[in-house]
């Protein structure tokens, strides 16, 4: 994004390696790309650092995203024309994992009493809440 012809020169990298990867066996590409509305969105602050410093004059904010944005239009031109998209997991799952990697055992039977304490403080502080959280199928999520 900094660089003149940087986004061209980053997409025709990943069609060659992306073009090795398609005509070699056991060849995977593995990509994550931030973008504006992910959890990497934080790091425009860095970017406008380094656009400041690479272009010798003060990037703003908007500045910087709109040459980020630019930059990776061309690359997820390449990137989209390969790619398959894996989801490891689901918003809803991520609990269930995170119950798994943590604990070596669960027991359901206090699981569903926490879940029951949990759902009847929700009931007297429903205002406070969102509306998922006061939903009686709310339990089965805390469960």
């Amino acid at each position: 994004a900094a660089h003149v012809g940087g986004g061209e020169q980053i997409s025709a990298f990943l069609m060659a390696l992306l073009g090795y990867a398609r005509t070699h066996s056991g060849v995977s590409v593995v990509l994550t790309l931030a973008s504006q509305s992910d959890a990497f969105q934080g790091q425009t602050g860095m970017l406008q650092g380094v656009l400041s410093s690479t272009l010798g004059r003060d990037v703003d904010e908007e500045e910087a995203a709109a040459l980020a944005q630019r930059a990776s239009q061309s690359i997820m031109s390449v990137v989209k024309r390969d790619a398959t998209t894996t989801v490891p997991v689901r918003p809803t799952e991520i609990s269930r994992v995170l119950a798994r990697r943590l604990f070596t055992k669960i027991n359901d039977a206090d699981a569903s009493t926490t879940a029951t304490a949990y759902m009847e403080m929700y009931k007297r502080s429903g205002s406070q809440l969102p509306d998922t959280a006061t939903r009686d199928d709310y339990s089965k999520s805390i469960v």
